[in-house]
């Protein structure tokens, strides 16, 4: 018995080591963020479960070997998992901006190159994992580049950690489906986004990104570019602030001689000289200081030039 302990006992110090391969492996082949969201992981279930359940139908009493099976079908998945998580994937963040409904929609894609080098992303989904993994089906992408920069997000919410992630903002984003060409009339042979795999026909779905122009700068190149946008964005809203104060201006000396001449008229019975008066006295006032607010408009507009 001893001799099989020191067997098991070897057995559970390899198991980890050749179980963290293993998952390693299995995330590469399927680009998952998630285990068991792919058969791989699944058929690795089934494999490691499948003698405990054989042993329970025939009733085979296992009590001698004691804690050791159990012991192994854990260390495996402990292995497994660790594995699986530490083998990164490609996890891009979008940031789409739709200026029509105020809305900038943010989502995630898995991209990864398949082995005719193409640039393609993965599906998240079960259905979409066995396509790949089993039927070698790969959807393709494009995102023009190369991509400089990103944007930090911070999102802060009550009772849920800080999430901060890395965006890319995107100017523009096409999609395109199997279905559009189906229903212009194209046979299933010449779509373009239909591939026959064995006896199965798959449709596919290709996207395209153009990013922000902001996310292809050098980093010295968007620093000094967004520092002078900064600067001319506050001397632009300084300069609209001294125009609406100047237009307030206006406004409220208009009223001042409308007053004036109404003041006048009030008067019993005003002299032609004092009219004569009163009006050459008006307009020499607002001559000057229209002059003088059209002089500071100059001045401003030269300022930001």
């Amino acid at each position: 018995m001893e001799m099989m302990d020191t067997i098991f006992l070897c057995f559970a110090i390899l198991m980890p080591l050749i179980a963290y391969f293993v998952g390693r492996m299995v995330r590469h082949r399927t680009h998952m963020i998630y285990p068991f969201v792919e058969p791989l992981s699944w058929f690795l279930v089934i494999l490691t479960v499948s003698p405990f359940v054989a042993a329970l139908i025939a009733k085979y009493d296992v009590t001698p070997l004691g804690i050791w099976p159990y012991a192994l079908l854990g260390a495996f998945w402990v292995g497994y998992i660790l594995g699986y998580s530490m083998n990164k994937v490609d996890v891009v963040r979008i940031a789409v901006h739709k200026l029509a409904d105020n809305v900038e929609d943010e989502s995630y894609m898995v991209l990864y190159t398949n082995k005719d080098g193409q640039r393609c992303w993965q599906p998240q989904t079960f259905i979409g994992a066995c396509r790949t993994v089993l039927f070698d089906v790969h959807n393709t992408i494009r995102m023009d580049g190369p991509i400089q920069r990103k944007r930090t997000l911070i999102v802060h919410e009550p009772f849920l950690p800080k999430i901060e992630v890395d965006v890319i903002d995107m100017a523009h984003v096409e999609i395109h489906t199997a279905d559009e060409f189906t229903q212009q009339g194209v046979p299933r042979e010449e779509n373009p986004l239909m591939v026959k795999k064995g006896p199965f026909w798959f449709k596919l779905e290709t996207r395209e990104y153009i990013p922000s122009p902001i996310d292809l700068l050098p980093t010295g190149t968007y620093y000094s570019t967004a520092k002078g946008l900064d600067i001319a964005l506050k001397q632009n809203a300084k300069f609209a602030m001294q125009v609406a104060e100047s237009e307030a201006q206006i406004e409220q000396r208009s009223l001042e001689l409308a007053l004036d001449v109404l003041n006048a008229l009030m008067l019993d019975s005003p002299s032609r000289a004092f009219m004569e008066e009163i009006g050459a006295e008006l307009r020499n006032k607002d001559m000057a200081f229209q002059r003088d607010v059209q002089e500071h408009v100059n001045m401003e507009v030269q300022n930001n030039v």
